[in-house]
């Protein structure tokens, strides 16, 4: 028996002899998630103000459709910077929503992806940590989330939903134009909804979504011998919607999301902001024109605000149509910050999502 052991033994420390990963000594580069590069999920939400979850909230005050759908989603930001020692260039997510929303008896089921982050970050002068081993000038960061969400119409008057989605990112670290280390940190993250009818034109809703940690290890080592491991964290969000039909064919929205951004990064601090929008029906279930608007408050401390002014607060007008032609459905939207917030950071988006009943 002793000698079976000793076997495994001598097995186990000569697999671990030849793992030179095993007895490394350990870093933590902390993930660059800007938070002004956080793609979107649908065009009609962006032309609303960026009402978050705001077409979700909507499939819940009715019965739903009877048949299967496919969703397809295109976003783009442009240029910006998020600090004054970073650069991120315009950013494509093509595609960057996919759903398959299937109907049940008493539920929608649903499978869903999403490109939630898309970054290229060049660092200015080049990031350089205290030890003199870590140098990086550009890091390409893609972070993908696949989820599966539940939801119902529990009463004419009350509708659910859930998402449990898993995350996982890409993460490519460079100097000067070599690529020195990569990564695929992951995680899992939740999200819920609860709609409410108060009357026939009156619904609030409340919701949240966790924030979703990412780990993970570079694949290979630093130059000092010392293993790489990549954190991040999507911040956690927590909102209250409401919706209000003054006409048969106008509708006004306005919801107060408040995030976590102190999760993301040491200089950064929770934040709330505001988005408001209407929609007009200008052809009864076949077009309609949106107009929104919303805020984007720097999560980065005051003492960085103060010695860049251009770091500042941004104010976001928003647009955007929507027409069906069966069996297909589509929304543009466009936002831009330029028109009232000038002199500070300024950067346009937009989206087209289709959607196709089957």
């Amino acid at each position: 028996m002793w000698s079976q052991k000793g076997f495994l033994l001598l097995i186990l420390f000569s697999l671990l002899a030849f793992d030179k990963n095993i007895f490394a000594e350990e870093r933590i580069f902390i993930l660059p998630l800007q938070f002004n590069y956080y793609h979107l999920t649908s065009a009609r939400e962006l032309s609303l103000g960026e009402i978050y979850q705001a077409d979700k909230s909507q499939f819940l005050s009715s019965s739903g459709g009877e048949n299967p759908q496919i969703s397809l989603g295109i976003s783009y930001l442009s240029p910006t910077q998020s600090h004054n020692k970073v650069q991120t260039k315009n950013s494509l997510a093509s595609p960057g929503f996919f759903a398959l929303d299937v109907p049940l008896k008493n539920i929608d089921l649903s499978i869903i992806y999403h490109l939630l982050y898309k970054a290229n970050i060049s660092f200015y002068p080049s990031f350089l940590d205290t030890s003199g081993s870590i140098s990086i000038d550009q890091f390409i960061l893609n972070v993908h989330e696949l989820g599966l969400s539940v939801s119902s119409l529990v009463t004419p008057n009350l509708g659910v939903y859930g998402c449990l989605s898993y995350v996982k990112s890409e993460s490519y670290w460079w100097h000067r134009g070599e690529l020195v280390a990569k990564g695929f940190p992951q995680g899992f993250g939740f999200s819920g909804l609860t709609r409410l009818g108060i009357s026939d034109e009156l619904w609030l809703s409340v919701g949240m979504s966790t924030r979703r940690i990412l780990k993970g290890y570079s694949d290979r080592l630093l130059p000092d011998g010392t293993k790489l491991g990549f954190e991040g964290t999507v911040p956690q969000k927590t909102f209250a919607s409401i919706s209000y039909q003054l006409e048969e064919d106008f509708r006004a929205f306005f919801q107060v999301v408040m995030t976590g951004w102190q999760v993301t990064s040491w200089n950064y601090s929770a934040r709330t902001d505001f988005h408001g929008g209407i929609e007009i029906e200008v052809i009864p279930q076949k077009f309609w024109v949106r107009f929104g608007g919303f805020t984007l408050y720097h999560p980065i401390d005051e003492e960085v605000r103060i010695e860049n002014s251009h770091l500042r607060d941004q104010f976001f007008f928003t647009t955007g149509i929507g027409f069906i032609k069966k069996p297909f459905e589509f929304n543009l939207g466009f936002g831009t910050s330029r028109i009232f917030s000038k002199g500070c950071l300024s950067q346009e988006r937009g989206a087209v999502t289709m959607t196709m009943e089957l």
